[in-house]
């Protein structure tokens, strides 16, 4: 008997959730928290980037961060780039070797997204945040990461700074010159 409970509550929770998934892009929060219902026709995309514009505008405050001050082995593999940080390692798919500078430089290091001593971590999907406006010496990316034993990526936003740079700058260039200032943990994609 209790077996016919349980499996109702169960649905009632599954039906929930599925409900709330699906209405998940098209509400959001405003800065006071109260609920803003989007546009009809708005899609995940739009929501995502309007998610993005939100954080930049209300949670961003510059940082600073050191280059990785131990050694970094880099290992060249046919799929994708080791680096290894100490005992911990984060692979860099080919797809974005552009960006595996960021690593191999030191620039961005495995401590600083807190990857998995246990295990290899995977780093993914870079996406430049052209949509944001920004002076020519930052620019904003998203990335995933994908960790350990952990079936979806989470996502981080990056901002690099060079004081340097202008609109002609080349990504490689930009990133030897540059400086993180803003590295935040968004979430888990679902």
């Amino acid at each position: 008997m209790w077996h016919i409970k349980m499996r109702k509550k169960l649905i009632y929770i599954l039906i929930f959730m599925l409900g709330f998934g699906l209405q998940s892009c098209k509400v959001t929060w405003d800065n006071n928290g109260n609920r803003v219902w989007l546009k009809e026709d708005s899609n995940c995309g739009e929501h995502e980037r309007y998610e993005i514009k939100r954080l930049f505008r209300t949670q961003y405050k510059k940082q600073s961060y050191q280059k990785y001050p131990g050694i970094i082995i880099v290992r060249e593999e046919t799929e994708l780039t080791s680096v290894q940080f100490d005992s911990v390692i984060v692979n860099i798919s080919k797809d974005a070797s552009n960006y595996s500078l960021l690593l191999t430089s030191g620039l961005l290091s495995a401590q600083m997204l807190n990857a998995s001593v246990k295990g290899t971590n995977t780093i993914c999907c870079f996406e430049e945040l052209k949509y944001l406006k920004y002076p020519s010496i930052k620019k904003r990316f998203k990335f995933f990461v994908f960790e350990h034993n952990m079936l979806n990526p989470c996502v981080y936003l990056l901002e690099l700074t060079n004081e340097n740079a202008n609109e002609t700058t080349e990504l490689t260039t930009f990133i030897n010159g540059s400086k993180i200032t803003f590295l935040f943990f968004q979430g888990i994609q679902i």
